[in-house]
């Protein structure tokens, strides 16, 4: 019988040092999304991801814009003659 109360009490104290590993990985993820965000909430980073991902949508139909644009100006197929 006090076999297993020392059993269960190292599984505790083993469950609370990987508690306090997680709450630390949770506190240093929060304090860079403040840094970046000016906010440490998960809906301002799934904010700031949605911000991103239009940003990239804007600049990948500019940079298909310009690529148009590009094979206009000039008879490219003409170079291969």
């Amino acid at each position: 019988m006090a076999v297993d109360v020392k059993r269960i009490k190292k599984l505790i104290q083993e469950a609370e040092v990987k508690s306090a590993k997680a709450q630390g990985v949770i506190d240093s993820l929060e304090k860079k999304w403040k840094e970046q965000m000016g906010e440490g909430t998960l809906a301002a980073a799934k904010k700031y991801y949605a911000d991103l991902q239009e940003k990239i949508k804007k600049q990948e139909e500019r940079r298909e814009k310009l690529e148009k644009e590009l094979e206009d100006l000039y008879d490219w197929d003409s170079l291969e003659d």
